[in-house]
């Protein structure tokens, strides 16, 4: 039987809710020319048949850790609540998406 790979080796957590601040830890991704250059997406697989948006923007990054602004909207709160809804459990799992970005499924 052949071995299945996880994908899930990213981290997303919250950093502050009012600021609306969330931090990704994982490797470095290949198609990033700039520290900045780094996108979040987010996929709602129960909300119907869109492709994952990008939510997030980057602010600061340096190495495996990325920091991001959440925008504004429907969609932007409920990954804010996605990543908060578990206090004990701080993190919420990623995974690269592409050569620039990393997908949170919700």
């Amino acid at each position: 039987m052949p071995r299945v790979r996880n994908l899930h080796t990213d981290t997303v957590q919250l950093v502050d809710r009012k600021t609306r601040c969330v931090e990704v830890l994982g490797p470095e991704l290949p198609g990033s020319r700039y520290a900045t250059d780094r996108q979040l997406v987010f996929d709602e697989y129960r909300r119907g048949m869109d492709r994952p948006q990008r939510i997030g923007l980057c602010f600061a990054a340096d190495g495996r850790r990325a920091k991001f602004l959440i925008g504004e909207g429907d969609r932007a709160d409920r990954l804010l609540d996605l990543v908060a809804r578990h206090p004990k459990t701080p993190a919420r799992k990623a995974r690269p998406y592409g050569t620039k970005a990393w997908l949170v499924e919700g």
